[in-house]
């Protein structure tokens, strides 16, 4: 599923305010932080959000990651991505539990 992802997070048709870019090194420090500290699984994560996963790596690439950033660094890397609820920024993604325990 292709969904389309700007700095905020998920974005909606109709949605009246621009989209804004997600600067180059935040979805590399979000590209960082899936590739070597979350492991992807068969189901959907329902226990944190895209919002939540963002400040866990925050914490350990130690600088800001938006929520858009994590986003679309999880879909390039072949992470599904479900949205919480219509018309929500943030999604649920397929992340283990053990990611998160092993990082807070």
């Amino acid at each position: 599923m292709n969904i389309q992802i700007d700095n905020h997070g998920l974005i909606y048709l109709g949605r009246k305010e621009p989209l804004k870019p997600i600067p180059e090194e935040e979805l590399e420090a979000a590209r960082k932080w899936l590739k070597d500290h979350a492991t992807p699984i068969k189901s959907i994560n329902y226990k944190h959000s895209s919002y939540g996963w963002k400040h866990v790596a925050e914490k350990i690439v130690g600088t800001y990651v938006s929520n858009g950033a994590l986003l679309k660094a999880a879909q390039e890397l072949g992470f599904t991505i479900k949205p919480m609820r219509d018309r929500c920024l943030n999604a649920y993604i397929n992340i283990s539990e053990k990611s998160y325990r092993n990082h807070i």
